[in-house]
């Protein structure tokens, strides 16, 4: 059983999603609402940084599905929880 933060799956989050290539920015706000930049990494490659809030993380399984659809590999992603105070 997992025991660490307290932290449910049916919580919205913040997440950045790294992935390979250049994605279309314009194609991708058709499907989800999260902000679209451009970055390097380290060997000069394009890599497209998807960051927003997702309502839980069947919302992430949904983004990262499209991603795959693609055909794009997802390189890393970041899960921030939300905090009240």
């Amino acid at each position: 059983m997992y025991r660490g933060v307290d932290f449910r799956c049916s919580q919205p989050a913040y997440y950045r999603i790294y992935v390979q290539g250049a994605l279309d920015a314009r194609w991708l706000h058709e499907y989800i609402d999260m902000r679209v930049e451009f970055i390097a990494d380290a060997r000069n490659q394009v890599v497209t940084r998807l960051a927003g809030e997702l309502a839980d993380q069947s919302a992430l399984i949904g983004v990262l599905s499209l991603i795959c659809d693609l055909g794009a590999p997802v390189l890393a992603f970041e899960c921030l929880p939300y905090t009240t105070t």
